[in-house]
């Protein structure tokens, strides 16, 4: 059981925001046609270089959401240079977060024969969570339970000839959904019927400027998975052979839904915008509509694997594995998927009779051995090769089928006059109309599998009697890595050797002339194919690729002391941040920003960390004491701790809007260098005397700017920025646990064991994500861009525990 409050901050808009009175920013970064642009002066009102402020009448529609957003009880965000107030602030809440978990593992073993003995396997664990959100009334709810179980026989043929079947099943299942914590959130909503959806002022991509209110697009959802294995494997000893062959088919029953934004999800494209009631996207779900989605898949898998002992002191590993699965089905028949972006229809079965096709080719050769250099076996050498496959299963594209037209339409609406028009009410938003488009994530119509080319070599020596120092160097490649690429982007045009998209109705001919039209700074757009919105397929064609220095000591010393000390130089390079978005925590967009240009996308892994170093230390007490009394109470106990010290892992500065008109909701822009700057700037001091590398100012968002190729002295959007992927590196990790522990011997078979464990015993407050935003959508800085408001890791944790074992 867990109730646990931590602090969390969100950014909220200021009181006088909420009032209508916003910053004017300078007339380069203003938005053509906005009021700011319109009242807001040319030139500075005083020696700061402030514009001041201007004031817009809040839409009443607009008014009652406001209560959504508390008023900041933090700071309030400056301009660096003007020292004005922006239009954003911190609220500091400490929502109470419970966890329920009940385990159950049973396991009974029989001799059946002398030469056959079975075993039965059961495990249960039970979960609920529950988690208030700092800020729009609303409380995300998780409930999970997964069971495990497994009857294996193992018989004994001969002395050389051993044989193991096994039959296996395993459920699991989990049900998220949002509900409302207040009457505000169950009335005050987009969808008649149902709880608030989700406000969000920004584009669809990125994390927004300021923090949405309501529930997540992604609930209700559900998932139960279920999965049926029978396996064999045969151990066949002969002479310096051992011989291993086996085989498995598991059948998986996949049924889930996610019903993104089936209670509605209005977005703003700025602040301007949401004070005055003009949302430029809507997203929904026809009413009725759930996107359930049953999926059937068959793995099959053989392999034969021969350790040879070649000389006493030369072991050779040889082996192939084979793996496949069966094209994916739907229980009800309900296939489609978009298989030419040039289509104005999905295809439907029985026009195809799966989600995609899948390749039988997964051959899997394995080579390894380990020498004994000297005759003493205190120095070893060990290396390997293999090639491994890692098969297209529902986890990689259930998100994606479950919301497939004609069977679900996620719904998206730009007009401008009917959002403002129809705000908040969405309900006449949800059909599929002329006013709106529906957004498709197909998958690519033939999928091979994932496969990595995995290759070591190691050295182990032994140091005197109780020493072993290891090293080896690990190396992978990786290829048919999945990502995702926007398609229906609109027709961009070469300008100065630059990709451009123009805007709706313009062309490179009146945007960079002498007198650019006003449309040019526009950011709506004409998508190649008008038939659909966005069109984000996922694919199969990344690559990636790891090396890796490891060493470890371990010491065994005296009185049963065990030391382990580990380190890793390494470094990791992909082009893809995760197979679905917030795989990485949002550090890295999971959608390539040119689908046409890979290489662009090639950088550190979110995950990388070129230092890590562990370490443990177990250590019995060596106390003894003559009473049995004293000696049952006090001996025996033993202690052990554990370090990691990690440095920090990369991430990728972004733009909340589409600046680069792309039209790619699901990867955020990407700034441009601001020349002479460091892409990591987080050390020393930066722009206007700020230190850098710390919690107020992890990174100086003045090192970025808005794309802008051609150096015009008044930037056109289109242009896709030049910084790269995870070029800032976030804050290093530092971790110590401890752990206290004795066995009391109850009877000959009975024991008890308690153990006292002490997490993050250091209490260090390792920093977490910065706020990776640098520039807001009117083109002015954010103050809050590298501000870091969490923890990676909790406050110090104690914990005891009881174990009977009988």
């Amino acid at each position: 059981r867990q109730a646990r409050s931590d602090t969390t901050i969100a950014v909220v808009p200021t009181v006088a925001a909420k009032r209508g009175i916003l910053p004017c920013v300078a007339p380069a970064n203003r938005i053509p046609g906005s009021e700011g642009a319109r009242l807001c002066p040319s030139s500075p009102i005083n020696s700061r270089g402030s514009y001041g402020t201007y004031t817009v009448t809040p839409n009443a529609k607009i008014v009652p959401f406001f209560q959504y957003y508390p008023n900041p009880n933090g700071q309030i965000f400056k301009n660096r240079f003007t020292d004005d107030d922006l239009y954003i602030g911190e609220f500091l809440g400490s929502p109470k977060n419970v966890i329920r978990q009940d385990f159950f593992m049973g396991r009974l073993d029989h001799q059946l024969t002398a030469s056959t003995s079975i075993f039965g396997r059961y495990q249960f664990d039970d979960d609920t969570n529950s988690a208030p959100q700092v800020v729009g009334n609303i409380e995300e709810q998780n409930r999970a339970r997964r069971q495990y179980m497994t009857l294996q026989a193992n018989t004994v043929y001969t002395p050389t000839l051993l044989n193991a079947v096994r039959v296996a099943f395993n459920r699991s299942a989990q049900f998220s959904d949002a509900v409302a914590t207040s009457e505000l959130a169950r009335t005050l909503t987009f969808v008649p019927g149902k709880i608030m959806g989700t406000l969000t002022v920004g584009e669809e991509r990125g994390t927004p400027t300021i923090d949405e209110v309501g529930s997540d697009t992604n609930f209700p959802r559900f998932w139960v998975y279920n999965l049926w294995e029978f396996g064999d494997d045969l151990t066949y000893l002969k002479n310096r052979h051992n011989f291993k062959f086996g085989g498995v088919a598991r059948r998986i029953q996949n049924n889930n839904t996610v019903q993104s934004e089936s209670r509605g999800q209005f977005t703003f494209q700025n602040i301007e915008d949401l004070i005055l009631g003009k949302p430029n996207l809507f997203g929904g779900v026809p009413l009725g509509e759930e996107g359930y989605k049953g999926i059937r898949q068959t793995m099959l898998g053989f392999y034969i694997q021969d350790d040879f002992k070649m000389s006493p002191r030369l072991t050779m590993n040889l082996g192939l594995r084979w793996e496949t699965t069966t094209d994916p089905t739907e229980s009800n028949h309900q296939v489609s998927n978009l298989l030419d972006i040039r289509d104005a229809k999905e295809t439907v079965y029985p026009a195809i009779d799966a989600f995609f096709k899948t390749l039988d080719k997964n051959f899997q050769p394995r080579f390894g051995f380990a020498w004994q250099v000297n005759s003493k076996a205190t120095r070893v050498v060990r290396g390997g090769f293999g090639i491994y496959h890692d098969l297209i299963v529902p986890f990689a594209f259930n998100q994606q089928t479950s919301k497939y037209p004609p069977f679900f339409h996620r719904l998206r609406v730009r007009d401008a006059n009917t959002l403002a028009s129809t705000f908040p009410n969405a309900s006449s938003l949800l059909t599929v109309a002329n006013t709106a488009a529906v957004q498709m994530e197909p998958i690519w119509p033939t999928m091979p599998a994932g496969t990595k080319y995995n290759y070591s070599l190691a050295l182990q020596q032994q140091l005197g009697q109780r020493s072993m120092l290891e090293i080896s160097y690990v190396g992978s490649q990786g290829r048919h890595i999945t990502r995702y690429i926007q398609l229906n982007y609109p027709n961009y045009e070469i300008v100065q050797g630059q990709k451009w998209y123009p805007a709706r109705g313009t062309t490179a001919a009146n945007c960079f002339g002498p007198t650019p039209a006003l449309a040019c700074s526009s950011l709506n757009i004409t998508r190649r194919n008008p038939n659909w919105d966005r069109i984000r397929t996922k694919t199969n064609d990344s690559n990636s690729h790891y090396d890796g220095l490891q060493t470890k000591l371990i010491r065994q010393a005296a009185a049963g002391v065990q030391f382990t000390f580990a380190y890793t130089f390494s470094k990791v390079m992909d082009q893809q941040g995760g197979l679905n978005n917030g795989d990485n925590g949002q550090r890295d967009p999971s959608t390539s920003l040119d689908p046409d240009d890979s290489a662009r996308e090639w950088g550190r892994a979110a995950h990388d960390a070129t230092h890590v170093f562990s370490s443990s230390v177990t250590y019995p007490f060596p106390f003894r004491f003559n009473s049995g009394a004293v000696s049952a109470l006090l001996g025996g106990w033993e202690i052990s701790g554990t370090s990691l010290v990690m440095s920090g892992q990369p991430v990728t500065p972004q733009l909340m809007f589409d600046y680069s008109r792309t039209g790619n909701s699901g990867a955020a822009d990407r700034p441009d260098l601001v020349p002479g700057r460091s892409l990591n700037p987080t050390q020393g001091v930066g722009s206007n005397g700020i230190q850098l590398g710390t919690a107020e100012h992890w990174y100086d968002p003045y090192a970025f700017a808005l794309p802008n190729p051609l150096g015009l002295r008044t930037p056109v959007p289109g242009f896709l920025g030049n910084v790269g992927r995870n070029t800032i590196i976030g804050p290093h990790l530092v971790n110590v646990d401890f752990a206290l522990f004795k066995r009391f011997n109850i009877k000959e078979n009975k024991n008890l064991t308690f153990r006292a464990e002490f997490f993050n015993v250091l209490n260090h407050a390792n920093l977490g994500q910065p706020n990776l935003q640098p520039i807001l959508q009117d083109g002015s800085y954010n103050d809050a861009g590298g501000r870091i408001t969490t923890t990676s890791t909790h406050n110090r944790e104690i914990q005891f525990g009881l174990k009977l074992v009988f």
